[in-house]
């Protein structure tokens, strides 16, 4: 069962969705990227969010074979996970992930993500306004970063709203894909600047 791991900061937070159990090389993967991982304020500032999917070559010893390689997404928002992962290189990288990945290609995936507000209630799912606005939407999203399984799963549930279900079968099952290779998906929540200063000043 996946395990939800939340660490909130100044001025963004951080999640995990991952198998780690406390006390395992990959709890401790997760406690160092909640530690090391930022989200700017230039790019805060900027409106720049969206995932990043980043490859790591592990070698027989468990350490890195070359440098982190982004396979899709924003350059500017891999910098920043970049950064943790050459921090973690530096303390040793094999702390931090299990044998069982040692000598493997895998993935990790990392959506920052601006806040627009605060919501309140339930979230209940609204029928799309238009299929084919709503449709090319997801599709432009998997265009973009084709690795990150959460679009596959957020069309497979606009396929099925829409009585799709081999589509909505078919992304289901490559989005399961996306999650094996993935050893950890992680979603940094940002708060605009703007937003921080007027916290700030009610407090």
């Amino acid at each position: 069962m996946k395990k939800l791991l939340a660490i909130t900061l100044f001025a963004f937070s951080v999640v995990f969705s991952s198998l780690a159990q406390e006390g395992t090389p990959m709890h401790e993967f997760n406690k160092f990227m909640a530690k090391n991982l930022k989200y700017g304020t230039e790019l805060r500032k900027e409106s720049i969010e969206g995932p990043v999917t980043i490859s790591l070559n592990i070698d027989e010893n468990g350490e890195l074979k070359n440098q982190p390689e982004l396979v899709a997404g924003n350059e500017k928002l891999a910098e920043e996970v970049f950064a943790s992962f050459d921090k973690m290189e530096e303390s040793g990288f094999s702390q931090y992930i299990d044998q069982d990945l040692y000598g493997k290609e895998v993935l990790v995936s990392v959506e920052f993500y601006l806040s627009k507000g605060k919501k309140t209630g339930l979230n209940i799912p609204k029928p799309p306004v238009n299929e084919k606005t709503e449709l090319e939407k997801l599709n432009k999203a998997i265009a973009e970063n084709p690795y990150f399984p959460n679009y596959y799963k957020k069309r497979a549930e606009f396929y099925e709203f829409m009585g799709k279900n081999v589509q909505a079968q078919l992304d289901t099952e490559y989005a399961e894909l996306l999650d094996e290779k993935n050893i950890t998906n992680i979603v940094v929540v940002g708060y605009q600047a703007n937003d921080v200063q007027r916290k700030l000043k009610s407090e």
